[in-house]
């Protein structure tokens, strides 16, 4: 009887599919990955982008909103914004495309998908 490591042809299956496997394993993070993660996770890149945020939505939303709105949050590919009354957040319903537009196109790397109201109270 013949080990299975004395036939050559065993050998290479062998070896084909540990190479296979060593192909999907998970690679290390680098260290740049970790912090950038670290940041976004305590929202400090959120807090910087805020103003940026506010600006080009007061600037989208124009002046018939200025005041009863409030740009907060990206939250998966969603702009989050507060508004200040129903009859408002009804009225931003009917231009909702158009701002989404308007929106994705002053900040193209912010991912911006979709726009979503509430009412609430905006912080000045």
């Amino acid at each position: 009887m013949t080990e299975p490591f004395d036939d050559p042809e065993a050998v290479r299956r062998v070896m084909e599919q540990f190479e296979s496997r060593r192909r999907f394993e998970r690679r290390p993070q680098t260290a740049a990955d970790l912090i950038s993660k670290l940041i976004a996770s305590r929202g400090f890149s959120q807090e910087l982008f805020s103003d940026e945020l506010q600006q080009a939505w007061q600037r989208v939303a124009g002046s018939s909103f200025t005041g009863k709105t409030q740009a907060t949050i990206i939250q998966r590919g969603a702009l989050q914004v507060i508004v200040d009354s129903s009859p408002a957040l009804q009225q931003l319903g009917f231009v909702k495309t158009q701002l989404l537009s308007d929106i994705q196109s002053a900040l193209p790397d912010a991912g911006i998908r979709s726009l979503k109201f509430r009412v609430g109270a905006i912080r000045r």
